[in-house]
C-alpha cells in the first residue's frame, strides 16, 4: 500500500502527539506511525498487588527485559544514562514519574554563562507561551512564585509535600539552599475529565486512574477528533530520501496482532475446530474497514483436565499458554472482545471470539448474539 500524506509523523510520544495536535486545524492529511499499541488502563500494574514484580517484567524500564512484541533490543552498556522508554501510544509519557519542570532561562545560554556547549538560537521568553500551552494540555500541578523562573501559574495546585518533603525543605532552609515544589503532571483536582490523584499506586508504570497525564489521554483524543490518523503497530524500518538528501517518506512493517485474523462476511461464521485451525492460512487485514474480526477462542478442543502440555500446530506448549494463545493478543488491544459458544465438536464446546473497533461494544454484542443464535449441533469446518 502506497499512501500519500501531507505530513508524516513517526512516533506518537510527547513530541509526535503535540505536533499532530498543533497541525490538525490545517486540514492537511496528517499520518502518525507508531510501532506500539494503545495501552488499556486495566493493564497497568497499579491495578494489582503484583505491581512491583511487573516492574521487572512487562513494565520494566528496559525493553530488553520488558520484551514486548512491540519492543526492540537496545545496548546502553556504554551510556551513563539508562533512558526509560516505552513503545506505545503516548510513548515514554506512559512510563515516567510525572516530574515536569520547564527549562530555566539560563539553560538557553550555557555557552555565555558556563562556557560549555552552545547557546540556543531562541530564549525562554520565545518559548514561554508554548510552555504555558503544554502545561494546560497536559495538566500541570505546581506552586506559583518560584524565583528561579519568570512568573508562571500552573493550572492546578501543587501536590502535598508529605512528611519526607517537609523534612527535606526544612534541611535546605537551614543550609540556605533554594528549593521549590516541583511542577508535576499529576492531577491534584479533577481536570479535563481526569479525576484527581488518589494514590492508586506508583506513578512510573502508567496510571490506571488517569491522574498522571500522558499523551495518549491528553493530546491524542483531540488530534484524532480533528482528523489526524494514527496507525499503531507500524514499525518504520527505513526513511526514504530524495536526490537532495531530504526525506521523502517511510517504509513500514505492520506488526501482526495475532497469528491469524479472519473477517466476518455477511452471516458466515468461522467454526474454530482443531482440524480447521491446523489448516488455517495467515491473512493480513486492515481492521479499520471492518465491523468486526472473528477468531477461535482456543486453538484446540478442550483437553483432559490433567493435561500439562498440548500440541498446537505441531508445537508442544504448556496447557494454559496454549489455551490462551488465541484470546490473549486481543485482550491487549483497545477494542472490545467477547467469546461465545457456537456448537460442539466431538461432544466438546467450540468458542468464537468477536473483536471490535474501539468503542464499538454495541456492534460486538450484536455480532456475538447473531453468531450464537445461528449455532447449534455439531460445529462444521469452513475454509
Amino acid at each position: 500500500m502506497h499512501d500519500k500524506v501531507d505530513v508524516l509523523i513517526i512516533g506518537s510520544g510527547a513530541s509526535g502527539a503535540a505536533v499532530a495536535w498543533s497541525l490538525a486545524d490545517t486540514k492537511m492529511r496528517i499520518l502518525c506511525l507508531e510501532q506500539g499499541d494503545w495501552v488499556k488502563p486495566t493493564d497497568y500494574p497499579s491495578n494489582g498487588r503484583d505491581w512491583e514484580a511487573r516492574l521487572f517484567s512487562d513494565f520494566a524500564i528496559n525493553p530488553n527485559r520488558r520484551a514486548r512484541p512491540t519492543d526492540y533490543p537496545i545496548n546502553d552498556a556504554n551510556s551513563p544514562i539508562k533512558v526509560v522508554n516505552f513503545n506505545g501510544v503516548g510513548g515514554s509519557t506512559i512510563m515516567y514519574t510525572a516530574h515536569f519542570p520547564r527549562l530555566h532561562p539560563s539553560d538557553f545560554k550555557v555557552r555565555t554563562l558556563d562556557g560549555v556547549a552552545d547557546d540556543w538560537p531562541i530564549d525562554y521568553a520565545t518559548l514561554e507561551p508554548f510552555f504555558a500551552e503544554n502545561d494546560r494540555m497536559m495538566g500541570v500541578s505546581g506552586l506559583s512564585g518560584d524565583p528561579a523562573y519568570p512568573p508562571k501559574t500552573p493550572p492546578m495546585p501543587p501536590l502535598p509535600l508529605g512528611k519526607s518533603g517537609a523534612r527535606f525543605g526544612k534541611a535546605m532552609n537551614e543550609l540556605g539552599w533554594h528549593w521549590w515544589p516541583s511542577d508535576t503532571t499529576v492531577a491534584t483536582t479533577d481536570y479535563e475529565g481526569r479525576a484527581r490523584c488518589i494514590n492508586l499506586g506508583h506513578c512510573t508504570p502508567g496510571c490506571a486512574q488517569g491522574a498522571k497525564s500522558s499523551a495518549d489521554i491528553t493530546y491524542w483524543p483531540h488530534a484524532i477528533r480533528a482528523g489526524v490518523e494514527l496507525r499503531t503497530r507500524s514499525r518504520v524500518r527505513e526513511i526514504t530520501v530524495g536526490p537532495n538528501g531530504l526525506a521523502t517518506g517511510a517504509i513500514v512493517t505492520r506488526l501482526r496482532i495475532a497469528p491469524f485474523i479472519v473477517t466476518l462476511g455477511s452471516m458466515s461464521i468461522l467454526r474454530g475446530t482443531a482440524k480447521g485451525l491446523a489448516n488455517e492460512q495467515k491473512i493480513d487485514v486492515d481492521p479499520r474497514g471492518l465491523d468486526a474480526l472473528l477468531a477461535p477462542t482456543a486453538p484446540v478442543l478442550a483437553p483432559p483436565i490433567e493435561a500439562e502440555e498440548l500440541t498446537v500446530r505441531g508445537e508442544r506448549r504448556g496447557t494454559r499458554a496454549a489455551l490462551l494463545s488465541c484470546a490473549m493478543p486481543f485482550s491487549q488491544l483497545d477494542g472490545p472482545s467477547v467469546s461465545v459458544p457456537i456448537g460442539l465438536r466431538e461432544g466438546l464446546p467450540v468458542g468464537l471470539q468477536v473483536i471490535g473497533r474501539p468503542h464499538a461494544e454495541g456492534t460486538v454484542l450484536r455480532v456475538a448474539a447473531a453468531a450464537e443464535g445461528t449455532a447449534g449441533g455439531e460445529a462444521i469446518d469452513r475454509p
